[in-house]
């Protein structure tokens, strides 16, 4: 029998190993995925609406991984599911193809000030899905933070990890609409944010937080660092701050157990220098006289 599929075999899901730390740090155990042709495609939609979302082949293979396996055609529908898993980290659309190279290209281009932090990104993507690390990116307004955080986590993305970005304005409303739920939600924003292999913080440091939300921001960062799993954060702060100075400002925004703990574990990296954001263009007022359309 012949199939247009030859990964599925038509059927639409594919067993694949998938890593099982709570047996052990290298266990992995089967698990059905939606195959990336028509028929998996068919198949998983339905729950990709609903509230869980079926794995495809697209979570678990790097996008040359899928086009090797779908060389007559399927492969767009492949590409398309990677879109798709793409879009479900929360990237907003602007970020979603910054990587190391454009930010290497875009952002370092000749400031040799920023050139070792795409050494330093490509080291930490390069590490071991459980050995990399939380990292606190801080600077002023406008130095890199947001894109170098997104290249290290779409490197990592690429390389077949799970991966989720939210703001921190984002993030905290989320927290408050939970504890509306009588617990549940709590519950089930404690499972989305600690499920991701990486997860970014972004523009941390405006107002500071309720004793709640810092227990809440204390206790997240906690579990994931006790499930290894990394997290990325963006702090702005006024240029030319020292670290000392930056982690005891810090204290103040996230709490001082919150800042105590990635002291103690986190990397710490500061983007210096000129805000890399293009000038907004001057809107020249109306001066009067002719036609003002």
């Amino acid at each position: 029998m012949s199939y247009d599929c030859l990964v599925c075999s038509d059927h639409g899901w594919v067993m694949v190993d998938r890593p099982a730390p709570i047996y052990g740090p290298d266990a992995t155990v089967p698990k059905a995925v939606a195959c990336c042709c028509v028929e998996g495609i068919k198949r998983a939609a339905p729950l990709i609406g609903g509230k869980r979302r079926a794995l495809t082949l697209a979570d678990v293979w790097t996008p040359d991984q899928i086009a090797a396996a779908f060389p007559n055609g399927t492969a767009a529908a492949a590409e398309e599911a990677a879109h798709e898993r793409l879009a479900a980290t929360g990237l907003p659309l602007v970020c979603r193809g910054w990587t190391i190279a454009t930010y290497r290209e875009v952002v370092v281009g000749g400031d040799k000030e920023l050139v070792r932090f795409a050494h330093w990104a490509e080291n930490w993507a390069g590490t071991g899905t459980t050995e990399r690390g939380d990292v606190v990116l801080y600077g002023s307004k406008g130095t890199g933070k947001t894109g170098l955080a997104v290249a290290m986590a779409r490197a990592a993305f690429d390389a077949g990890a799970s991966m989720k970005f939210t703001t921190a304005r984002s993030l905290m409303q989320e927290f408050r609409e939970s504890m509306r739920d009588e617990g549940a939600g709590e519950r089930a924003m404690d499972a989305a944010y600690l499920e991701p292999q990486v997860l970014v913080l972004d523009e941390f440091g405006g107002a500071t937080l309720t004793p709640y939300l810092r227990d809440t921001l204390t206790a997240l960062v906690d579990s994931r660092q006790k499930a290894k799993r990394s997290t990325l954060i963006t702090l702005n702060v006024d240029d030319g701050l020292l670290a000392e100075d930056v982690q005891a400002q810090m204290g103040e925004i996230l709490g001082a157990r919150l800042a105590d703990r990635l002291v103690d574990t986190a990397l710490w990296w500061a983007l210096v220098g000129k805000s890399k954001r293009k000038p907004r263009r001057k809107v020249q007022p109306y001066a009067g006289g002719g036609d003002a359309r």
